[in-house]
C-alpha cells in the first residue's frame, strides 16, 4: 500500500493515502507528488485523501506541508478524511501553523473540496 498521486483535475493533483506505510514509501510519494508539481507552470491544489485506516507516519503532515511550501507553484493543500483522530490533528496542526503562507483546508466528502476549492478561489 502507499500514496498514489493522480491529477483531480487540469489544476489540482490527489494523493489517495492507502494502508499503512512507513517514512520511505512517504518520502517516495512527496518526490512523485513535487515531480508532478514542478513539471507544471501554474498553481496546482493538493488534495490529500486519507482513506479509512490508511495509517500515515508520525509527523506527516508536518513534513508534508514544509516539501509543499519548498515548491514554486504549490496552491492549498486539503485534507480529505472522515477520520476523528486524523481531523483531530489536523485541526491541531492548521491551529499552531497559522504562520503559513497557503491554507490548509478540511473535508470530508469530494464534493465538500469542490466548494472549497472554488469558494477560495
Amino acid at each position: 500500500m502507499g500514496l498514489r498521486v493522480s491529477w483531480h483535475n487540469s489544476h489540482t493533483l490527489r494523493c489517495e493515502c492507502m494502508g499503512h506505510w512507513n517514512w520511505s514509501g512517504f518520502e517516495l510519494a512527496l518526490a512523485d507528488l513535487s515531480a508532478s508539481i514542478n513539471s507544471v507552470s501554474f498553481v496546482v491544489d493538493v488534495i490529500l485523501d486519507v482513506m479509512p485506516g490508511a495509517a500515515l507516519p508520525e509527523g506527516a503532515l508536518l513534513h508534508l506541508t514544509k516539501v509543499l511550501a519548498q515548491l514554486r507553484n504549490h496552491g492549498r493543500l486539503v485534507v480529505l478524511t472522515s477520520d476523528a483522530p486524523t481531523r483531530q490533528m489536523v485541526k491541531a496542526f492548521r491551529f499552531h501553523d497559522q504562520a503559513a503562507d497557503r491554507p490548509l483546508l478540511l473535508a470530508t466528502s469530494m464534493a465538500e473540496i469542490g466548494a472549497l476549492l472554488t469558494r477560495a478561489a
